[in-house]
């Protein structure tokens, strides 16, 4: 009598049970994913001193102290999902990985503007090789393009770009913001002087050049900014013959001297005086050549939202030694 109650009774309500079924059996992968998610809290809280002691022995770069913890937290989240995801059982704790780990496309996706530049400035998702040997002469010479000691070259993949070229005020601000507690100008934030063309920043150049008037490398950011703006003052200069004229070639240089440090000065000067007061002022485009050492802002690159994980990733159940994981 009861057993066929039951049975009338589910017969009667089916598809409602068979909807919640449904339901639960939907909803188990979402709690399951949330609940490993969650399970990060201590491995992000373990590292976070680590890394944060290691930005500040960086010595060739600068990265922003306004939400550099909140970048961080960002990449050791989306850098533990990544060890679930490729099966990696270990955790090196004398590198830093988080700091080479390109994030996810969904996570650089929910970045605000603040955080892709800390992004940006702490992960320059692309390297290539760097096999110049001109870097021993930056001590004698004025170049018309940056040169590196370090292999690989780093810099910005298509994607970050995007973002950054895309957000170019708030870039420019960014940086204006950050510089006032700069004890050197980086490499990161002289290639994104250059690649950004920020005019806006000249008089802060300037005024670092009174302190470190030998310094080659903020002579080679001005003249740069310059010849990427198409100022038609350093194009008609003898400078920019050497450095960027038709007889010019990836080596070109200029000596070091007294005069050309003040034209370069004085022509930077009058570049921001000019731009300043010309409203409404659009930043050209701006084409590489290719004898000239070429970026890879200037290459097709694959998909700007592509990574070296793939869009696709597929979780994998692993036991890590040092921080267990739920699954």
């Amino acid at each position: 009598m009861l057993a066929s109650s039951f049975v009338d009774f589910f017969k009667k309500r089916r598809p409602y049970v068979l909807f919640l079924a449904l339901l639960l059996v939907c909803s188990l992968p979402m709690c399951h994913g949330q609940y490993k998610l969650k399970d990060s809290t201590k491995f992000i809280n373990d590292q976070l001193p680590r890394y944060l002691g290691r930005m500040g022995k960086i010595k060739s770069r600068n990265y922003p102290l306004g939400g550099r913890e909140a970048i961080l937290r960002i990449l050791l989240k989306d850098y533990y999902v990544y060890r679930l995801v490729s099966g990696e059982d270990s955790l090196d704790r004398e590198r830093y990985p988080a700091l080479w780990n390109s994030l996810s496309v969904q996570t650089f996706k929910t970045l605000n503007t603040r955080d892709m530049f800390s992004y940006c400035m702490l992960v320059p998702e692309f390297e290539m090789q760097n096999c110049g040997s001109l870097g021993r002469l930056k001590g004698q010479h004025i170049f018309g393009v940056f040169y590196r000691g370090d292999i690989p070259l780093e810099y910005w993949s298509n994607r970050q770009l995007v973002a950054l070229h895309g957000n170019r005020d708030s870039v420019v601000r960014y940086v204006d913001q950050m510089w006032s507690t700069l004890d050197f100008i980086g490499e990161n934030t002289k290639d994104l002087a250059v690649e950004l063309m920020m005019w806006e920043l000249i008089p802060k150049v300037l005024e670092k050049l009174v302190l470190t008037p030998t310094d080659n490398d903020l002579y080679a950011l001005l003249v740069q900014i310059m010849m990427r703006l198409k100022f038609k003052p350093f194009e008609d200069s003898v400078i920019y013959e050497q450095l960027y004229g038709s007889a010019s070639y990836i080596g070109s240089r200029i000596e070091s001297n007294a005069e050309n440090r003040n034209d370069i000065m004085k022509l930077s000067r009058e570049c921001f005086e000019t731009l300043n007061t010309s409203p409404g002022f659009q930043l050209p485009t701006y084409i590489k050549r290719e004898r000239f050492l070429d970026p890879p802002s200037s290459r097709e690159l694959s998909d700007r939202t592509s990574t070296s994980k793939g869009p696709d990733w597929k979780w994998k159940k692993v036991d890590v030694p040092h921080y267990k994981l739920k699954l």
